[in-house]
């Protein structure tokens, strides 16, 4: 009673009721305050918040929510820019992605049975180790002994590995800035233009919204910057011997706190089993999932390609769409067995075009079907494989066009039809297939583009020695490009 009549007697004093509700609102709205803030800046801390997931065998994707911001993919190439063949599917070891197989080799084509020489053994390892990063761990052992870095030429022994970064909207309009391991730096504007560098210790990657990525490299490595890509060849071009275990780490530092899944979001890998790549050889049996029924065979048969407004058309009218594929250097001039196996592979897919790339005098690896020792001329026994390709692709309903030259290597032969072929040869700007070549300067030279034009003449006159038809009168060759770049 006595405390119910002072609480009444409180109450009932003059002004107290009114400053009672106002000190409740403000403790309500305060705590409102509170509330939101707390609200928001978790919403924040969400959407900042980055995602590291593991992807394909040795992939990693960044992503924010669930949206990728970009993703490094991984490279494997052997002598010659030649591929290899996975067949192992990564594994989790505790907080930790790896992949392994051992035995890894590489091969001249799809094709090939045989591998070329030369096998090593790889274990690769993804694994958080701060709040804002993660790192790779790439651990390989060749079997003899080895060149890792840039892919040296056929016939050699090189192991090219390491992640890509390709073009990413994340990235367009920001910068690069290369760290060496001399401490020196070097700023680009993302996607770098084409280029190599040596001995980088660091990438650090700045978007144009501020937020900056880094790539640490233990040892530092070799960056290749190629069609807007980055791609970290590790190894710097250091030979390692038989049997010694070669080792390159790199970490990927994030702007934000990170979240690492090891195994793989979006796809189950755990009950898959390898692809039998004998399995996959004949593509001449017939197939529910074949397209070869879908060509208009012979190709030619409707005349010249031309074009209409914004359209293909043949020269008698009909429509054309193309779904093309890219084959270089020697590939366009396959020994017998292997033309068939990729003529019946690209009409089973639907393939009706074939460019034939840098055929002629590239300097980057064994470069073709020409004479090394005279530009306007040809090795006859690969012209006359090349001859057979070309009437295999056509009897299927499979259009051709030539893309010669990429950086057309001057030969002996050339030192009295150009004016300055002793300060070409001498010339040493650029990646090693630039040297002693034409690439640039064909632009604007004219004795150089009339070597140019003198090679595209002396191919359209050729005769196929298959088919008995000039190539010049030849409506299966759909188009041809006089300079690449």
């Amino acid at each position: 009673m006595t405390r119910n009549r002072l609480s009444e007697s409180w109450l009932d004093w003059p002004g107290k009721p009114r400053m009672l509700k106002r000190h409740l609102l403000v403790v309500l709205q305060i705590a409102g305050l509170v509330a939101a803030i707390g609200t928001s800046l978790a919403a924040e801390h969400q959407q900042n918040k980055l995602l590291v997931v593991g992807a394909g065998r040795m992939d990693v994707a960044v992503l924010r929510g669930d949206a990728p911001l970009f993703i490094l993919y991984h490279n494997l190439v052997g002598p010659g820019w030649k591929g290899s063949r996975l067949t192992n599917l990564a594994t989790v070891e505790g907080n930790t992605r790896v992949f392994q197989q051992e035995k890894i080799a590489f091969y001249a084509d799809w094709a090939a049975k045989q591998p070329m020489p030369g096998r090593f053994d790889l274990r690769y390892e993804l694994t958080q180790i701060g709040p804002r990063s993660v790192r790779m761990r790439y651990a390989c052992v060749p079997d003899s002994d080895t060149t890792f870095g840039f892919p040296k030429r056929e016939g050699d022994r090189s192991i090219t590995i390491g992640p890509v970064l390709r073009r990413e909207a994340y990235f367009q309009g920001g910068s690069c800035i290369f760290t060496f391991a001399d401490g020196k730096t070097e700023q680009q504007p993302l996607p770098v233009p084409m280029s190599g560098r040596n001995n980088v210790a660091s990438v650090t990657l700045k978007t144009a919204e501020g937020e900056t990525i880094r790539m640490v490299f233990d040892p530092p490595l070799f960056i290749h910057c190629d069609h807007g890509e980055l791609r970290c060849f590790s190894g710097n071009n250091v030979d390692v011997k038989a049997g010694q275990t070669f080792v390159q780490q790199i970490t990927l530092e994030l702007p934000n706190p990170v979240t690492f899944e090891p195994a793989n979001r979006y796809v189950d890998m755990a009950n898959w089993y390898p692809l039998n790549f004998e399995q996959a050889e004949n593509f001449s049996e017939p197939s529910l999932l074949g397209m070869e029924d879908w060509l208009d065979k012979p190709a030619g048969k409707h005349g010249w390609l031309k074009i209409k407004g914004r359209d293909f058309v043949f020269e008698d009218g009909t429509p054309a769409k193309f779904w093309g594929v890219n084959q270089c250097v020697r590939n366009v001039a396959p020994p017998a067995e292997d033309a068939v196996k990729w003529a019946d592979k690209w009409a089973k897919h639907g393939v009706n075009l074939v460019r034939m790339h840098k055929f002629v005098g590239h300097g980057w690896r064994q470069s073709g079907i020409h004479d090394d020792d005279d530009t306007l001329k040809l090795n006859e026994e690969m012209a006359k494989r090349w001859d057979r390709y070309h009437a295999l692709l056509a009897e299927r309903g499979i259009y051709v066009g030539w893309s010669p030259f990429y950086a057309l290597k001057l030969t002996p032969a050339d030192k009295d039809r150009v004016w300055a072929y002793d300060e070409i040869m001498r010339t040493t700007e650029g990646p090693p297939w630039y040297h002693a070549s034409t690439v640039g300067l064909v632009n604007f030279a004219p004795d150089l583009q009339d070597l140019h034009i003198g090679v595209l003449k002396n191919l359209l006159n050729r005769v196929n020695t298959v088919t008995g038809k000039r190539y010049a009168d030849d409506p299966a060759l759909a188009y041809i490009e006089i300079q690449n770049e």
